[in-house]
């Protein structure tokens, strides 16, 4: 996240947040791909990601249930997700 000032008429300044983008579906995929697996808690070794639009699919599966929630908080977390649809599943 990056932060950007802006001037009003008055002259007042002002903090505006500005998310950093990823420039296209690869991108994205890409971006949420590294998150996971820098993710310390999470093995990402057999998530598989895909994006349109915004929208981020995770779909394989992890070694522990608790890891499915994790990975779908971490995706939440990469600048330009809008929507996270979670099709991973447990490998016991």
């Amino acid at each position: 996240m990056m932060r950007k000032r802006t001037d009003t008429p008055v002259g007042e300044r002002h903090l505006q947040l500005v998310h950093s983008r990823p420039a296209n579906a690869a991108d994205l995929e890409s971006e949420v791909s590294a998150s996971l697996h820098r993710a310390g808690d999470i093995d990402a070794t057999y998530i598989f990601v895909s994006a349109h639009d915004g929208g981020v699919t995770l779909a394989g599966w992890v070694p522990l249930y608790t890891q499915i929630e994790r990975a779908a908080d971490v995706a939440w977390g990469v600048g330009g997700v809008r929507h996270v649809l979670n099709e991973l599943s447990c490998s016991l």
